[in-house]
């Protein structure tokens, strides 16, 4: 793994590379003063101003106003020179290039200031915002987020057709194009169509997809009584594999005259139901992808969806703040990348692997205790001796593993931002079930 001071060396030089980039009119401010003012926007959920003034209490800044800040973000200069700092950020501390990936793709939407209408955002019948869709696609192997894409189209399908032409991965191949071999992209349920297989292969990619149980291939391999077929699509080879999975019991509050909290089950576990999964995917090699490794890859993109909960419960609770399209790609970018150095930082820490860290107790202090380290004190020699004993306070903060446990579903909207009319908690949150 490479050192603190490393990662430090190299972000100053990035930073001071995208200065020279970028058109500077006012010299007092720097790309790493607009990064960790966005990071304090996005963690902290407070206001520019605020920001600002917590800023130069640190004696990070000096006297620069708020509304400075505000227009260089809004000018645009940042979206390209993030994206690449992304990008290469993940190939030089993460993962190496030329190695094969499996990504989960999934769209979420997410909540946008009403005054985004203006630039395409749907807003629906008494929302007081407005929607956009955003799709990532995430590594599954270093649970990264890799790319986002946002649109004010809500059609996930769609969206991803534009994010997978676009995308430039680190394996590309040496003639420079977006063709890339190897790599495995799995979907859910509202992906699968023809098109998109057809999209795929002309990419030389494969997928697996998990499909509806009325599909007319579905039909065939229930009429063929197999669990495991080969079958011939618009002349490929495709491959649609079916299993069954007991469902977890479900958790819910029970209400009690007590103030304990009593937690109970929906269904006792003699009773819980068989799921039936079907799924359609291009790896048709029996030996080298049996069911069982079909079905755990699968699973396992339940990460991209951990992930969304995490942005959205941990970052601004789904509602971006920006008011203009450039400074909201860069308040994306900037989440991936608060996303990738909490990983970085993460795998410095033994029980990781063994036990999950709380991701929102992680983030304030990568946000508060360590960025400030690494950017605006990367000359100090005791820097690896500094970020080692806050990364052995941050291992204590561990969260609870606990096998078969299954909660609803749900998304929380804040009501210190939207007005509702009932079911207002004392959390500060609306709760609606999620269906």
């Amino acid at each position: 793994m490479s050192s603190f001071t490393e990662i430090a060396t190299w972000l100053k030089s990035q930073f001071k590379s995208i200065d020279q980039q970028v058109n500077l009119r006012e010299r007092k401010i720097h790309t790493e003063d607009v990064f960790y003012l966005m990071c304090l926007l996005i963690t902290k959920k407070c206001s520019y101003q605020e920001a600002v003034t917590s800023m130069r209490v640190d004696e990070f800044i000096d006297k620069v106003s708020a509304q400075a800040f505000n227009n260089r973000i809004l000018s645009g200069q940042y979206v390209q020179p993030f994206y690449q700092l992304i990008h290469q950020f993940t190939e030089k501390f993460i993962c190496s290039p030329g190695q094969e990936h499996i990504y989960a793709v999934d769209g979420s939407k997410f909540n946008i200031l009403l005054t985004m209408i203006k630039y395409g955002f749907k807003k629906f019948k008494n929302r007081p915002y407005t929607t956009g869709l955003i799709s990532v696609l995430f590594d599954l192997k270093y649970n990264i987020p890799v790319e986002f894409q946002l649109s004010t189209v809500l059609d996930e399908r769609t969206l991803f057709f534009n994010q997978l032409t676009q995308l430039k991965m680190p394996n590309e191949k040496p003639d420079n194009t977006y063709k890339y071999t190897s790599d495995i992209f799995i979907f859910d349920r509202g992906y699968y169509s023809e098109e998109m297989v057809n999209k795929i292969y002309s990419l030389f990619q494969n997928c697996i997809f998990r499909v509806k149980n009325n599909l007319r291939l579905v039909k065939q391999l229930d009429q063929s009584g197999s669990d495991d077929m080969i079958t011939n699509l618009n002349g490929r080879q495709m491959r649609i594999v079916k299993y069954t999975l007991q469902t977890p019991p479900e958790i819910h509050p029970k209400n009690s005259s007590s103030n304990k909290i009593v937690l109970r089950l929906k269904n006792p576990i003699c009773k819980r139901k068989m799921a039936t999964y079907y799924l359609i995917t291009s790896l048709t090699d029996v030996n080298q992808y049996p069911v069982s490794k079909l079905k755990e890859l699968y699973h396992r993109r339940w990460s991209v969806e951990e992930y969304y909960k995490k942005i959205k419960r941990n970052f601004i609770s789904g509602t971006f703040h920006s008011r203009c399209m450039t400074s909201l790609e860069t308040e994306l970018l900037v989440q991936q990348l608060i996303n990738l150095l909490t990983r970085y930082f993460l795998n410095h820490i033994e029980q990781y692997e063994k036990y999950p860290v709380n991701q929102k107790i992680t983030n304030n202090i990568v946000i508060e205790k360590i960025l400030p380290i690494i950017i605006y004190k990367s000359s100090d020699t005791a820097i690896n001796k500094k970020i080692n004993n806050i990364l052995s306070i941050l291992g204590e903060n561990v969260v609870p593993i606990r096998p078969g446990r299954s909660f609803k579903r749900i998304k929380l909207l804040p009501i210190s931002k939207h007005i509702y009319q009932e079911n207002k908690y004392s959390s500060g949150h609306r709760e609606t079930v999620t269906t």
